[in-house]
C-alpha cells in the first residue's frame, strides 16, 4: 500500500500564501430601501449634496462646492439628469456621506493585501477601507428614496494623508469614489425616459467609474429527466453570472455546476 501524499504541509503553505497575497472579490452593500419606491417619471433634475460627517479625518477643509460640481459633471457625462442646465428647481437630491476609515473586509472588486497567514486571526483578509454611501431622495417626499453603500480601499488615501502636499490627490480620489457610488446607484434604477439612459452616447465620457458589478441569472439547460407524472420534463437550472466592468476589459465570473 502506498503512503498517502503529505497534504498537511501543502495545505499549510497554501493558507500562508493566501494570507499574504489575498485576491478577494466582494459585493457592494445595498441599503434596505427599495428602488421601487422611486417614481422615475418624476426624476428630472438632481442636486448633489455632501454630508459634513467624518470630513475632519482628512486634516484640511475640503472644497465641497467644487467637489459637488465635479461629481455632477461626471454623472452628466453618462446622461443622468444631474444639475440640468436651465432648471433651477431640483426634483431629487443625491446625498453623499463619507464614513470613517477603519479596518474591515476587502472592498468591491479585486485587491491584493498582506496580512495574517492564519485564517483564524482577527486580521486575516482585512484591509483599511472607507465606506461611502449615496442616497437618492425625492424632494418633499422623503419616503421615496433608495441608497447604495460601497467600501473603497483606503491604503493610498492614508499614504497621501501623511504627505501634506498631496491634498489635490486626496480630493481627486474622494471625488472618484463618490462619483462611482452614485453612478452605480443611478445605473441600477429603471429609467423610463430613453434620452436619459437608452440613447447611445454621442461623446465618449472622460470619466469612468472605478468598478461596476452586475449580477444576472443565466438559465442553463441541464438536460431532460423522467418523471412519474410526465414522460419527460425539461430540467432547467439558473446559474448566477457576475460581470465586473472596470476601466480595462470586463471580467465575467460564472457560478454553478458545469454539466457536460
Amino acid at each position: 500500500m502506498k503512503n498517502p501524499l503529505p497534504t498537511r504541509p501543502i495545505k499549510a503553505a497554501l493558507i500562508a500564501l493566501a494570507g499574504f497575497f489575498a485576491l478577494i472579490l466582494s459585493a457592494p452593500g445595498v441599503a434596505q430601501t427599495s428602488p421601487g419606491l422611486i417614481d422615475m417619471k418624476a426624476v428630472t433634475n438632481i442636486e448633489v449634496s455632501i454630508a459634513d460627517d467624518h470630513l475632519e479625518q482628512f486634516g484640511f477643509p475640503l472644497p465641497l462646492q467644487e467637489m459637488r460640481g465635479r461629481i455632477a459633471d461626471n454623472l452628466m457625462q453618462w446622461r443622468f439628469p444631474v444639475r440640468v442646465a436651465g432648471k433651477n428647481i431640483y426634483s431629487h437630491t443625491l446625498a453623499i456621506q463619507i464614513g470613517e476609515i477603519k479596518t474591515g473586509t476587502t472592498p468591491v472588486g479585486f485587491s491584493f493585501s498582506s496580512g495574517d497567514s492564519d485564517p483564524r486571526a482577527a486580521g486575516f483578509q482585512k484591509a483599511e477601507v472607507m465606506p461611502v454611501s449615496c442616497r437618492l431622495t425625492a424632494n418633499g417626499k422623503p419616503r421615496q428614496d433608495v441608497e447604495l453603500e460601497m467600501s473603497f480601499s483606503a491604503n493610498r488615501l492614508i499614504r497621501d494623508l501623511k504627505n501634506h502636499g498631496h491634498q489635490a490627490k486626496i480630493i481627486d480620489q474622494l471625488i472618484d469614489n463618490m462619483s462611482t457610488v452614485c453612478f452605480d446607484l443611478l445605473d441600477g434604477l429603471n429609467w423610463v425616459k430613453p434620452e436619459q439612459q437608452s440613447m447611445p452616447l454621442s461623446i465618449k465620457p472622460t470619466w469612468m467609474p472605478q468598478v461596476k458589478i452586475e449580477s444576472i441569472p443565466v438559465p442553463v439547460p441541464a438536460g431532460k429527466v423522467k418523471s412519474a407524472v410526465h414522460s419527460e420534463i425539461d430540467n432547467t437550472e439558473e446559474r448566477k453570472q457576475i460581470i465586473i466592468h472596470n476601466q480595462g476589459s470586463p471580467l465575467i465570473l460564472k457560478f454553478g455546476h458545469e454539466r457536460r
